[in-house]
């Protein structure tokens, strides 16, 4: 990625935190085992949301390719559709952890990250744009 901006002649810059990831944690379970069973679901959602992110960039990017866009880049078309494959892995790898601890049946892991995923819809809802993969509406 930073061979890109550098390419772009863009800086990076450190951006402070959103409070997406904090204020969807704030809904764990405070109590162990469902304590570790909710911060892996929490971690799944923020990789789906992630992975919505990229698959917006990558088919934004890609449409630029087709179009012969004076603007396109194919190998940052290519550096996102890997990236969209990496957080849809994450997402995944992060339910599979969630159900190997055998905390839970699968209907109640269903259960609960439907719960997780109704609060971070409002979260979303509240929140104000922000430029990040990790963050808000899209």
């Amino acid at each position: 990625m930073l061979a890109h901006l550098r390419r772009r002649n863009t800086p990076f810059v450190r951006q402070q935190p959103s409070a997406y990831a904090g204020r969807l944690m704030e809904a764990c379970r405070r109590a162990e085992p469902s304590r570790v069973v909710d911060t892996l679901l929490c971690c799944s959602l923020i990789e789906a949301r992630s992975c919505e992110r990229m698959q917006r960039l990558q088919g934004a990017l890609a449409e630029l390719d087709h179009e012969g866009d004076p603007r396109s880049d194919p190998a940052l078309t290519e550096l996102y559709a890997s990236l969209l494959a990496s957080e849809a892995r994450h997402h995944a790898t992060y339910v599979d952890l969630a159900r190997t601890l055998g905390v839970v049946d699968e209907a109640g892991l269903r259960a609960r990250l439907h719960e997780l995923a109704m609060h971070e819809a409002e979260i979303v809802a509240e929140a104000p744009f922000t430029p990040r993969l990790h963050s808000g509406p899209v």
